[in-house]
């Protein structure tokens, strides 16, 4: 016996309704394997800019290590609230030959590289400064240029010119793993020396560095202002002023900052606050 009009209707709309649902819950469910997608999955430099930016680090150690070779080691390491490790900023001097070389790593969850920034100053004559990203060990993309310290000028690597001599950069922090093999710092020694950390934008008496090549410090804080000297990356520099806020294009929305710049005879100058590093406070 067939079922009245009515029964057949409602039995449509029962299945009309549970394939809505399910195509729902399919599509909810892509977008939280989107929003949790694995940093080991990204694909293109704007998306890891964007995950760096957004890293959430709560806890810091700072190691100094004196090599052999009369090379000094600072290294600053940064931890998220699971205490793994995320962000490395190395800063290596050699006392004799007077070359520096700043480099900064961000890790992915796994402990994956999947960013690295290095700067190399050779005194007196000139300075490299690179920029690689990284997918599964796997450089993605990546550029580099020298700087002539008298000009101030950039021109394209003769150091880094493929993939192959960024290589050398990287040895020893391709993983958190490899970076605790290189230094021989356990686990253990660094979580014992890890501090809690907020990190907020400077202030007058503050010292920050600078975190961009090429960085115009100038007399008045305005881009048009005349232009006192070029800043590099790690230029260490005290805050004296908070000036006015202004968004100036894809750098967004920041204060000017009037600076002392330690290593220049410079007075003091204006630098924009995109470019300096914010400043790591220990919580009480």
């Amino acid at each position: 016996m067939k079922p009245p009009e009515s029964r057949k209707t409602l039995r449509k709309l029962e299945w009309a309704f549970c394939c809505i649902s399910l195509s729902f819950i399919i599509s909810c469910n892509k977008t939280e394997e989107k929003k949790q997608l694995p940093v080991n999955k990204l694909i293109n430099v704007p998306s890891i800019e964007k995950y760096i930016k957004n890293l959430q680090l709560v806890s810091r150690a700072i190691f100094r290590i004196r090599k052999p070779n009369d090379e000094t080691h600072t290294i600053t390491i940064l931890l998220d609230e699971k205490n793994r490790i995320r962000t490395l900023k190395i800063w290596e001097y050699e006392q004799t030959g007077d070359t520096a070389l700043f480099r900064m790593v961000h890790f992915s969850p796994r402990g994956e590289a999947v960013y690295l920034l290095a700067y190399l100053d050779v005194i007196p004559a000139d300075s490299s400064f690179g920029k690689v990203y990284l997918v599964n060990g796997r450089i993605i993309n990546f550029h580099a240029f020298d700087i002539d310290l008298q000009t101030r000028r950039a021109k394209p690597s003769a150091r880094i010119q493929n993939r192959a001599a960024f290589r050398t950069y990287l040895t020893g922090f391709l993983s958190t793993d490899a970076f605790h093999r290189h230094y021989r710092i356990p686990r253990a020694q660094l979580l014992k020396k890890m501090k809690p950390v907020y990190f907020r934008k400077p202030v007058p008496g503050d010292t920050t560095i600078v975190n961009s090549p090429l960085v115009s410090l100038r007399r008045k804080p305005d881009t048009k202002s005349a232009l006192l000297e070029l800043l590099q990356p790690y230029d260490h520099c005290t805050v004296t002023t908070v000036g006015k806020t202004e968004t100036i294009g894809r750098y967004g929305n920041n204060s000017w900052y009037r600076i002392n710049v330690k290593r220049s005879g410079t007075t003091g100058g204006w630098v924009y606050g995109a470019f300096l590093d914010a400043v790591a406070v220990e919580k009480k």
